[in-house]
């Protein structure tokens, strides 16, 4: 079991900073950090939280395809794993269609874009397993990182709904079923691995049948993907009480 905590990223600096370093030494084992739409930027907030911890798993929960490009977000991803020493978690998701209208973004196709920015995510983060079928019209053979990932990072998909959380299980390393209450863990599973179940049966890597959840734990586990070559554990997060359960791996 792992344990999580997850922050919003409208919290000053100095105060995240001292969270963390509390949460490492109290044997934490991840900090997410959100990425809200006009709140301060969970990147560069990341980027300082690297230099400050040294074993503490970092993650950004959740980025949105529309707001930044992802193979800038891939740039953004790839560079902070670099800076934490490979410690870094992406987390992608749709967003939300009002928080994007403050803006004046657009939301179209919140299904198939995070779709496509998961593959091209993963394909840009060194990862040797993406369906080509599942790349946007835009990814060519030059769209590549111009240095080597020394480890792929984890890209997440922030998922509420059965077919997002389908689609996590299908071209994800995990998901992120946030705001998800406990009597609905078994919603949860059964849609990831059901999209675990139909990339197996499309030639994908082999999907495990089992998730466990340690008693007692106040928030929702979702089923592990394939544990080869990079640990692919499901986390969840859920926001009110900040806490997070993890299946075990293995």
């Amino acid at each position: 079991m792992r344990f999580s905590v997850r922050v919003n990223n409208d919290l000053p600096a100095d105060e995240l900073f001292r969270l963390a370093t509390t949460a490492q030494e109290h044997g934490f084992d991840q900090l997410w950090v959100s990425n809200d739409l006009l709140l301060r930027s969970a990147p560069a907030l990341v980027g300082a939280l690297a230099v400050r911890t040294s074993t503490l798993q970092l993650g950004i929960g959740v980025v949105n395809p529309y707001s930044v490009h992802p193979a800038e977000l891939a740039m953004a991803a790839a560079t902070l794993q670099e800076l934490s020493g490979g410690r870094f978690l992406l987390g992608v998701g749709a967003g939300s269609a009002e928080f994007l209208s403050w803006a004046g973004i657009p939301r179209p196709e919140p299904l198939a874009r995070t779709r496509s920015a998961v593959a091209a995510l993963r394909a840009l983060l060194g990862h040797r397993d993406v369906d080509a079928g599942d790349l946007p019209d835009w990814y060519k053979s030059q769209s590549r990182l111009r240095w080597d990932v020394d480890r792929p990072v984890p890209v997440y998909v922030g998922a509420m709904g059965p077919r997002m959380l389908r689609m996590a299980g299908e071209v994800a390393d995990g998901a992120l079923p946030l705001l998800y209450p406990p009597e609905r863990f078994r919603t949860a599973v059964d849609a990831v691995q059901a999209g675990r179940t139909a990339a197996t049966h499309a030639g994908g890597p082999p999907a495990r049948s089992t998730c466990r959840r340690a008693s007692g734990c106040r928030c929702p586990a979702t089923a592990p993907r394939d544990a080869t070559p990079w640990p692919r554990s499901w986390p969840t997060t859920a926001r009110p009480s900040r806490r997070c359960c993890w299946p075990t791996p293995g």
